[in-house]
């Protein structure tokens, strides 16, 4: 009956050896001897129940409902694991459940569809790239069907994944390859429809991108509206850069639309380092970072087929690794800063394609970190969450 204290510590976030790096503090008070602790409203639990592995990869995580699906690598399997959000209760038996036959050596992309219940799971092994479905729907959260081969490279110089969700429960799948000779390269860039409800293919592969410059830097993302179309985005250069985009057709296969330039007046920087894209209703959000440590950012629109904005907007320079996310109309960018592990928050109107504020804003004061690192980012009732990995 004495009341909480309670402040805004957003400002102190990454101070932890004067915040909460030796756990939960108190406050007393001398003249009644009373003393008061914060203490979190329900216990945090185990996602990984393995401790012995070699390899541990970081988990990804989607909703549907009240439900939260986790998927992380440990050493060559995919772990999964099912939690009721409201409680924190595990669900589907309360043990980690394996996704996946054949090994995961790489990379792996998680999505699930909030309007069908339907996930998917994209992942590499070796040079073979695998698809699988789960049904979040269902009691015990089953597979549907058995996973499937989407595709082998040629090697496994290329280490890019894309995947886009559909009505229907329709997956895109895309992957890049790479082949080096002497005086001769070939970049690629290849996508492929299936139907998630059955676990079955809906298409042949095709392509989406063909480069054939020795040296060129290929990188590639993709996303959807959750209904009728998918937005994949290529990055690619040597000593300049440059970043299309191409709409597809979850009910046909066919391509909609693309290449379809979204770098604008802001060439130049070198190559580019990697891109993201993210949906939200019919404007996607793209990202991308240049060789010179700018990270530059543009809104598609999926209806029109056009970049919006005059020009792509620059985020910052001096960028490190980023997050994104398109949430209430906004598109959100964190960056870490080389210059001074900061971390920091841009806000892009996805109305219109440009910045919402003219400066970026640092969210984190600790001069004492010796590298941060992006995570989730959330709008919530207008407010904006940035979560952080911090290290010191």
């Amino acid at each position: 009956n004495y009341g909480v204290g309670a402040w805004n510590s957003g400002t102190d976030g990454g101070a932890f050896d004067s915040f909460l790096a030796n756990g939960l503090f108190r406050l007393t008070a001398t003249s009644t001897n009373r003393s008061y602790r914060l203490e979190s409203s329900t216990n945090d639990f185990v996602v990984n129940e393995n401790v012995s592995v070699t390899t541990l990869s970081e988990p990804q995580t989607f909703t549907y409902g009240d439900i939260a699906f986790t998927v992380w690598r440990q050493d060559n399997t995919l772990q999964g694991k099912f939690m009721q959000i409201s409680t924190g209760t595990v669900l589907a038996g309360g043990a980690q459940v394996k996704l996946n036959t054949a090994n995961a050596t790489g990379k792996f992309v998680v999505k699930a569809d909030s309007t069908t219940g339907k996930a998917a799971i994209l992942w590499e092994s070796g040079v073979d790239v695998y698809i699988a479905f789960r049904d979040l729907t269902a009691a015990n959260f089953p597979a549907i069907g058995s996973e499937i081969k989407v595709g082998t490279r040629p090697n496994t110089s290329a280490n890019y994944l894309g995947l886009a969700l559909g009505g229907g429960g329709k997956a895109f799948a895309f992957w890049n390859t790479y082949v080096s000779g002497t005086f001769t390269a070939s970049h690629n860039v290849y996508g492929r429809l299936f139907q998630g409800d059955v676990a079955g293919t809906a298409g042949a592969q095709f392509n989406v991108f063909t480069a054939s410059t020795v040296g060129l830097i290929v990188s590639m993302d993709a996303d959807s509206d959750l209904g009728n179309t998918a937005l994949v985005t290529v990055a690619y250069g040597l000593s300049t850069n440059a970043v299309n985009a191409y709409t597809y057709d979850f009910t046909t296969g066919a391509k909609q639309a693309g290449p379809i330039n979204l770098v604008g007046t802001t060439s130049g920087g070198g190559y580019s380092t990697g891109v993201k894209v993210d949906v939200l209703g019919t404007k996607g959000f793209v990202t991308w970072k240049r060789q010179d440590a700018y990270s530059i950012a543009r809104v598609y629109d999926l209806n029109t087929n056009t970049a919006l904005a005059p020009n792509a907007q620059t985020i910052s320079a001096n960028v490190g690794t980023f997050s994104i996310t398109a949430v209430d109309g906004f598109g959100l960018v964190t960056f870490s800063s080389t210059k001074n592990t900061g971390i920091y928050l841009r806000v892009v109107d996805l109305s219109d394609g440009a910045l919402e504020y003219t400066t970026a804003l640092q969210l984190d004061s600790s001069k004492t970190a010796t590298s941060r690192k992006p995570g989730g980012l959330y709008l919530v009732s207008g407010n904006i969450i940035a979560l952080w990995e911090h290290q010191e």
